[in-house]
């Protein structure tokens, strides 16, 4: 079972739960951290885990676009990317919407 909450409104932690039978996750600053901690039930003992820093987000982003792009990894699916952007595209020119420099 999947629980999936989202507030757009109000100022709240942004973190993430994922729960296991034997432990859970805890992912800070979601989507945007560094830090997750993993508790194991069995004993109550955790494991911190840091990667990257928060203030380069973007720029990792951009790094995993390009790279992607350019044919070196597809950790970002750009296949999903292009049939989205396709569906998209379709949706558009059914409704007869068109960005200026489509004219």
């Amino acid at each position: 079972m999947t629980t999936v909450i989202l507030s757009l409104h109000a100022k709240q932690p942004k973190r993430g739960l994922i729960a296991f039978d034997k432990g859970y996750v805890e992912l800070y600053e979601y989507p945007r951290g560094q830090e997750a901690v993993i508790t194991y039930t069995k004993d109550g003992h955790t494991e911190t885990i840091r990667e990257g820093e928060t203030n380069r987000a973007l720029e990792y982003e951009v790094l995993d676009m390009e790279a992607a792009v350019a044919g070196e990894k597809d950790d970002m699916h750009l296949d999903y990317t292009r049939d989205v952007m396709d569906m998209m595209t379709q949706i558009r020119q059914e409704w007869g919407m068109r960005y200026p420099e489509e004219e």
